[in-house]
């Protein structure tokens, strides 16, 4: 399956692609708003400026996906893979995290205020001018390795 595809099927109604191979495709500004991607292959895939607002993104594969400026506010990325993914200047606000594998990722300047990202693995992750107000930290682990 293709990105155009996957845009055209969602403008027709189609919301469940879960388990579909999108490696390396190209959805940049695509508006996909509560899409059901859920354990998908999206890894090095350009979801930069996507609108993915309350999308299913659980136990999906996004290693070193690009997602710059992309709206995944209350999205469900629950145990995804995002190792090495760029989440600079994303909107995760009450997005759940939990569990998901975020060792290396890029989320300067990322909006995680009431995210849930519990059990995280946020090793390696520049934390920098990323707002994590009221976010639920705990169980995360940093990059000593030890439970936050």
């Amino acid at each position: 399956m293709n990105a155009q595809e996957i845009i055209q099927r969602y403008k027709a109604g189609e919301r469940n692609f879960s388990h579909v191979n999108l490696m390396q495709t190209c959805l940049d500004n695509a508006y996909l708003e509560g899409v059901v991607l859920s354990r998908a292959d999206l890894k090095q895939a350009n979801l930069t400026k996507a609108q993915l607002r309350q999308a299913n993104l659980a136990s999906t594969e996004m290693v070193e996906a690009c997602l710059r400026s992309a709206d995944l506010s209350d999205a469900d990325l629950s145990g995804a893979d995002l190792r090495g993914a760029d989440l600079s200047g994303a909107d995760l606000t009450g997005a759940n995290l939990g569990g998901a594998d975020l060792r290396g990722a890029n989320v300067q300047d990322t909006n995680l205020s009431e995210a849930d990202l519990r059990g995280a693995d946020l090793t390696g992750v520049y934390l920098q001018k990323t707002n994590l107000l009221g976010a639920n930290l705990n169980g995360a682990y940093f990059s000593t390795g030890q439970k936050g």
